[in-house]
């Protein structure tokens, strides 16, 4: 596989979106940047605390992948004795997640792109 579909590309920006809008709503409201929409005091919307940095939302994407893998049983920590069975349902919940092409290099908290 070379290339994402576009209902591969518009999962990955639901999953990118989803924890940027979840970190900056967990902002509490006396740290937020008041944005006056009609120049009144009454009509408030805040905008976004956190800027978009597509490096932590791949940490935290990452993060909560394990935790859903580990949670939902296909994952558990690595013993260099799983099965081909257990990789390849780990994979499928992976591109079923967040799909990837094996051209990109996945990396874990251990591993480093080369």
């Amino acid at each position: 596989m070379n290339e994402l579909t576009r209902q591969q590309i518009a999962r990955q920006d639901y999953v990118d979106n989803s924890i940027f809008q979840l970190v900056n709503s967990l902002v509490p409201d006396e740290y937020r940047r008041p944005l006056y929409t009609d120049g009144s005091f009454d009509a408030v919307d805040y905008t976004p605390v956190i800027e978009w940095d597509i490096e932590w939302i791949s940490e935290l994407r990452e993060h909560i992948e394990n935790t859903l893998k580990w949670k939902l049983g296909i994952s558990r920590p690595a013993s260099g004795t799983e099965t081909p069975e257990e990789d390849a349902a780990e994979t499928a919940f992976e591109m079923a997640f967040y799909p990837f092409t094996y051209n990109e290099q996945r990396t874990t908290n251990n591993e480093q792109s080369v």
